[in-house]
């Protein structure tokens, strides 16, 4: 199939990367404030690899914390942006937002594909080197489409020229 796509607006890698590192932020606080109650010595043990000598009732509470964590961090980069027309609090910062290529809204499979796959399982499959990769292609690339909207079919766009 041969689409004519439109010309999109694409936001700057430098927006991009700002709107990340505030969504980071954000989700970061909240896992925080989830792991408060386990004490940051249990936590450390558990992030440095010696669950051992944790008692096993707060290492399986240490463990599904960890996994409420997890879907956390996929409802605010998967279900936030859905709702919210492609944007995160980053995102709404800086005037940008994800969209289909052809710069219809995107769905929630594009941006399962995205986060899942293109952030997650990348980063922790090549021991977060893809971020390094996909900062490359950010700063190379005219489209500054990084390695997760190359896998979905997105891209992020500059929405402050928009009249509301």
């Amino acid at each position: 199939m041969n689409f004519e796509y439109q010309k999109l607006n694409y936001a700057s890698a430098k927006r991009r990367v700002v709107a990340y590192v505030i969504d980071f932020l954000i989700t970061s606080m909240v896992i925080f404030l989830i792991f408060i109650p386990f004490g940051v010595d249990n936590v450390i043990k558990l992030i440095k690899g010696n669950p051992i000598s944790l008692d096993i009732t707060t290492l399986i509470a240490l463990y599904r914390t960890v996994f409420i964590s997890a879907l956390f961090c996929a409802a605010y980069f998967i279900i936030v942006p859905q709702i919210f027309e492609g944007q995160t609090i980053g995102k709404k910062i800086f005037k940008i937002k994800i969209v289909n290529l052809d710069g219809s809204r995107t769905d929630g499979v594009h941006l399962f594909i995205r986060e899942i796959f293109g952030k997650l399982i990348l980063n922790f499959g090549s021991f977060f080197t893809s971020h390094v990769i996909s900062f490359a292609l950010l700063k190379s690339r005219e489209d500054y489409r990084a390695i997760e909207d190359i896998l979905a079919g997105t891209a992020v766009i500059d929405i402050s020229q928009r009249r509301i």
